[in-house]
């Protein structure tokens, strides 16, 4: 499954939070120029008001990243941008899918 989280973003911003549903690693692919910004990817902890960073989520060039977690609310924040043009997409692992090509989880 691939959920959008920012497209086109010319500016800095936060994304709205995504219930991200995982078993394992997370693609993060982030396409297109962060403008000499940062996009973190963070995590709202368990106590519902906090927001805390995932560790490896933070990227300063385009690239597919992997993130290695269990399912969580989170949310992308682009920051320190200057005229960016940038997509990003996480895409969660299918463990049903990967037991039936590798007959392993």
């Amino acid at each position: 499954m691939t959920v959008t989280i920012f497209e086109n973003q010319t500016s800095d911003s936060l994304s709205t939070w995504n219930v991200i549903i995982s078993e394992g690693y997370i693609n993060l692919y982030v396409v297109g120029d962060l403008g000499g910004g940062t996009l973190t990817i963070e995590a709202l902890a368990p106590d519902g008001f906090s927001v805390v960073p995932v560790d490896g989520g933070a990227v300063t060039a385009a690239g597919m990243f992997l993130l290695e977690a269990a399912s969580f609310a989170g949310r992308a924040t682009l920051s320190g941008a200057t005229a960016p043009d940038v997509s990003v997409y996480i895409e969660v692992e299918n463990v049903e899918l990967r037991k039936a090509v590798w007959g392993r989880v």
